[in-house]
């Protein structure tokens, strides 16, 4: 599967670690400028500031995010009793 870059990124906000994070440790945010994501095998690799040549290769797909801001997906799987 080909690596995806995303690319220009105003602001990058993101946890920091490899762990789930919970009470006061939440409040540690990873903030980058002018930033970019590597996403391979449909995980992110990796991710940081200024050139991503590195990753480039023949079969890359590289994306555009026009300086948009950027924050991990917010999932709240709760319910409510109806």
């Amino acid at each position: 599967m080909p690596k995806t870059i995303i690319k220009n990124i105003q602001t990058l906000y993101t946890s920091t670690g490899s762990s789930l994070l919970k009470g006061l440790s939440m409040n540690q945010v990873l903030v980058l400028n002018d930033a970019y994501i590597v996403i391979q095998d449909q995980y992110i690799y990796a991710l940081g500031t200024g050139s991503f040549d590195k990753y480039l290769d023949k079969d890359v797909i590289i994306h555009d995010a026009k300086n948009a801001i950027a924050i991990p997906g917010l999932i709240d799987s709760h319910t409510h009793l109806v």
